[in-house]
């Protein structure tokens, strides 16, 4: 079972439509294909985004799926790695989430929709998480997630 990350990005994609590639992840997670994680700074930005960007309907939708209890919700990162992240690449606004998912040792992919996440410092510095589209990942693993 592959083990990922989501960015807010994914999660406030999915808020907006249930029939692209974030809708896609999601329901895998939720049929047990894949594992999700998302830290507490993803929900709280997610929580706020989805309304505000989609609508108070898909604020009621991020919160159906954060009470479903299949994606895992792990702590924000340590200081000391967010002073790793910092002097690694330069993006204050992504840096927790990014160093979060680096904290997990069981995540192998951080999926996200932001460009910023894609950068040749951000992607060196959460080796040996790969930093991928949901699109992409879907067409790499689609039998898997079958």
């Amino acid at each position: 079972m592959k083990h990922i990350f989501l960015d807010t990005s994914v999660l406030v994609a999915f808020s907006g439509s249930f029939t692209g590639g974030s809708a896609y992840i999601l329901d895998c997670c939720e049929r047990g294909k894949i594992k999700g994680y998302v830290s507490q700074k993803v929900v709280f930005e997610t929580r706020k985004n989805a309304a505000a960007i989609m609508g108070e309907d898909a604020g009621k939708v991020i919160e159906y799926v954060f009470n479903q209890g299949f994606l895992t919700i792990v702590p924000d990162c340590t200081e000391e790695e967010l002073g790793k992240a910092n002097k690694a690449f330069h993006n204050p606004k992504d840096a927790p989430i990014i160093a979060t998912a680096k904290q997990i040792p069981q995540a192998t992919f951080l999926l996200s929709l932001d460009n910023g996440f894609f950068k040749p410092q951000v992607r060196e510095y959460v080796k040996p998480i790969e930093v991928i589209k949901p699109g992409d990942f879907i067409n790499r693993f689609r039998d898997e997630l079958k």
